[in-house]
C-alpha cells in the first residue's frame, strides 16, 4: 500500500510540475498572455534598445505646389506706394493694370487705331476696363500680342505668365502663354 500510495503521489506531482494534458481532465481555453514588454533599465542583462522606426519619405516632396500671388489688396497698396514714390522722384506713374495677374483679366475687345492694335480689358476683381497694347506690363506678366479676327469679334490677346513652384524648398519660376479670346463683360463686384 505505500508503494502505491508513493506511485500516487509521484504521479500527482509530475502532473503538476509537468501539466500533463491527459491527466489534467478536459482542456480550458486560457486567453493567451501579451509578451512582457522589455525593462527601459539598462541594468537588465537582457535588455535590447528597440531598434528606431524609419521616417517615412514622403513620395510627394518633388511634386511642384504653387506659390500663391499676393491678394489684391496687397497688391493694390503695392501700387499705390510704388505711384507716389514716382510722383515724389518726377517720374511718370506706374500703369493700374500692373496690380492684375493674369488670370483676373479678361478680353472685352479689341480695336486698331493708326499705332497699331490694341485691346479693351476688363479686370475682375474691381470691375475696371483698361486700353492696352503690346508690351504692357501686369503683376506677373506682359500682354505680347494682339490678333484680330473677322471685323474684330474673334479677337484674341497672348499673355507671357510667370508661375512661381516650390519643389522641396527651393522655388521655380515657369514662363507659358496664356491666349484668352474675346468675353463678355464680367458682373462679379
Amino acid at each position: 500500500m505505500k508503494t502505491l500510495a508513493k506511485q500516487l503521489t509521484l504521479g500527482a506531482v509530475a502532473i503538476g510540475v509537468l501539466g500533463l494534458p491527459a491527466a489534467a481532465g478536459p482542456r480550458q481555453q486560457q486567453p493567451q498572455q501579451q509578451p512582457q514588454q522589455q525593462p527601459e533599465s539598462p541594468n537588465d542583462p537582457f535588455y535590447r534598445k528597440p531598434k528606431p522606426v524609419p521616417v517615412p519619405v514622403d513620395k510627394d516632396s518633388n511634386k511642384p505646389v504653387p506659390v500663391p500671388f499676393p491678394p489684391i489688396e496687397q497688391r493694390r497698396q503695392d501700387f499705390l506706394r510704388s505711384r507716389e514714390e514716382a510722383k515724389a522722384r518726377g517720374l511718370p506713374e506706374p500703369n493700374p493694370i500692373g496690380m492684375y495677374l493674369v488670370s483676373e483679366l479678361n478680353v472685352l475687345g479689341v480695336y486698331e487705331t493708326d499705332t497699331g492694335l490694341g485691346a479693351f480689358i476688363q479686370a475682375v476683381p474691381t470691375n475696371t476696363t483698361f486700353f492696352v497694347a503690346p508690351g504692357t506690363r501686369v503683376y506677373n506678366g506682359e500682354l505680347v500680342t494682339i490678333n484680330t479676327g473677322q471685323n474684330f469679334d474673334l479677337g484674341q490677346v497672348v499673355f507671357r505668365q510667370l508661375t512661381k513652384y516650390r519643389v522641396k524648398k527651393k522655388e521655380q519660376d515657369v514662363v507659358d502663354t496664356v491666349t484668352k479670346s474675346i468675353a463678355g463683360p464680367s458682373n462679379t463686384p
